[in-house]
Formats: structure tokens, sequence, C-alpha cells
């Protein structure tokens, strides 16, 4: 009884909580998956720029490198509220 209740929730809650962020496929190329229809090519491009601004200056926390984050995050913030 108590496996089938189980059954019966997980069956209910997986596609709701379901999200496959990063992957390496064969080619050893980051992909990104998401499970939104609205998350295109467009958002991923965005979003790798944002991560990549972001970890640039992590490593270097110049004013420059925190005006560049500063902007890639405006343009990938708007465009995410946008779609």
């Amino acid at each position: 009884m108590l496996n089938e209740f189980s059954e019966i929730i997980r069956v209910v809650a997986d596609p709701l909580f379901s999200k496959l962020c990063y992957f390496k496929n064969k080619t050893g190329f980051k992909t990104y998956d998401h499970n939104n229809d609205w998350f295109d090519h467009e958002c991923v491009e965005y979003r790798k720029r944002y991560l990549d601004a972001l970890n640039k200056f992590n490593l270097n926390k110049t004013y420059e490198n925190r005006m560049v984050l500063s902007e890639h995050k405006k343009y990938y913030k708007g465009m995410v509220r946008k779609k």
C-alpha cells in the first residue's frame, strides 16, 4: 500500500520538478536542455555570455569586469522576463 502511494506521488511529481541543466554530449560541448518551451537558443547564448562574464569577474574583480558582468546580466535577465 505504501509502495503504491509512493509510486502515485512520484508519477505526479516527476514532470513538475524535472529539470536537466547541463550535460556533456559526445563532442564535449556543453548543451543546455530546459523543460520550458520559451527557453530557446537565444536564451542559451545570453546565459552563456552572462556566466562567462560572471566567471571572469570572479577570477579578476576589476571595475571593467564588473561593468561587463552588469551589462550581460541586464541583457540576459531582461530577455528572460520578456519571454
